[in-house]
């Protein structure tokens, strides 16, 4: 729920082609919302167009859009952790791998 009255039903992005890159969050965030409804109607993502999802993204109000991003700062990750010796100086590090530019950045 985005307010008391509307809500969304998000899906998780996949990797894909299709010309959307990290760092254009709108358009990711437009990719992942398969539904939109209030306590009446539902709107799944085949009933409008992608002006009419564009406008309602811009109606969100700052509060609303983080509960969005509140979605994708909670979903799974791909996270290991590495511990290494440093092969100079043979200290012992730890490194954090976790998302996917640090696996394939």
């Amino acid at each position: 729920m985005i307010d008391d009255n509307i809500g969304v039903m998000m899906s998780y992005p996949v990797i894909s082609t299709d010309g959307i890159g990290e760092q254009d969050g709108i358009a990711i965030t437009k990719s992942c919302i398969d539904m939109i409804f209030t306590g009446e109607e539902t709107h799944e993502r085949d009933s409008f167009t992608d002006k009419e999802l564009d406008e309602f993204i811009d109606s969100m109000e700052s509060k609303q859009f983080q509960k969005i991003s509140e979605f994708f700062e909670t979903m799974p990750k791909l996270r290991h952790t590495v511990d290494f010796n440093c092969t100079s100086c043979s200290k012992g590090n730890l490194l954090v791998l976790e998302g996917l530019e640090s696996f394939f950045g």
